[in-house]
């Protein structure tokens, strides 16, 4: 096959299974496992919060933040799997469980959902955050086409531009939002390209079918990043379009312009 050739995409799960097998992506993943009540039990009990995810493709449908208040309640917040908002609260886990179901339209299951460890990625002024990395395959090596940052209200958690997180470059983010220095936030930033390159590699390499990846981050309290997801087919560029500077978007489409242009020639 060659590069850029549709195929169809790896699920949350198929990602998982990669990543683990990964000496550099399993450090910056998530303890993640397929669904089952006992599990769900086990990660709510040695976790703050934890997520519940289909394993297809969501744009942030079907995505459910589990955790407890400080009066001990359980409280399920996210989203429906056609996007209707969720926030309640239960008493118990099997109260717990028949949400998921009520949610998931009864198709919860170990094959179709996964758990994931929550990861606090918030601004010391309370906003969830998230950066968005966008890499390519053009003349012969992954490259990073730019990234960004992302901002969105705490109440569920999910970082998404679907959901109604906003974009801003990923300097402000770091540099204002999480009030790092000009030597810190370089050093970040390096490191996430590091990262981004070996998911590319990981997923990429042995698939010449994938060109391009745009892969989504989060950054805890202790400055460690985070990989959430690595879109592998038709990755949305959109997001950049809002910057105000559009260098970045622009740089993204020359470099696919270079691989046409290769391809071709």
């Amino acid at each position: 096959m060659k590069r850029g050739e549709v195929m169809e995409n790896i699920n949350k799960w198929g990602q998982t299974l990669k990543i683990k097998q990964n000496p550099i992506l399993s450090q910056h993943y998530p303890e993640t496992v397929l669904y089952s009540s006992d599990n769900l039990h086990d990660f709510l009990n040695r976790y703050t919060f934890i997520y519940v995810k289909p394993v297809s493709n969501c744009k942030g449908r079907g995505v459910v933040q589990i955790g407890t208040n400080s009066n001990g309640r359980y409280t399920i917040k996210g989203y429906t799997i056609t996007g209707s908002k969720i926030d309640r609260e239960t008493n118990s886990l099997e109260a717990v469980i028949k949400v998921l179901h009520s949610i998931y339209r009864r198709t919860l299951n170990s094959k179709r959902y996964i758990i994931q460890q929550g990861i606090s990625s918030v601004t010391p002024d309370g906003l969830a955050l998230g950066v968005r990395a966008h890499i390519q395959y053009v003349q012969g090596k992954w490259v990073l086409g730019g990234m960004l940052g992302k901002l969105a209200n705490i109440d569920s958690g999910i970082v998404n531009r679907n959901r109604g997180a906003w974009a801003l470059p990923i300097s402000q983010l770091l540099l204002e939002h999480l009030k790092m220095d000009q030597k810190q936030a370089q050093k970040l930033e390096r490191e996430i390209e590091r990262v981004c390159i070996e998911a590319g590699k990981v997923f990429c390499d042995e698939n010449r079918r994938i060109v391009e990846c745009g892969i989504d981050i989060g950054i805890d309290q202790l400055g460690k990043i985070w990989v959430f997801e690595v879109n592998m087919i038709g990755p949305s560029i959109e997001f950049f379009s809002y910057l105000k500077d559009k260098s970045i978007y622009n740089q993204i489409l020359a470099n696919r312009r270079k691989r046409r242009f290769k391809a071709n020639g």
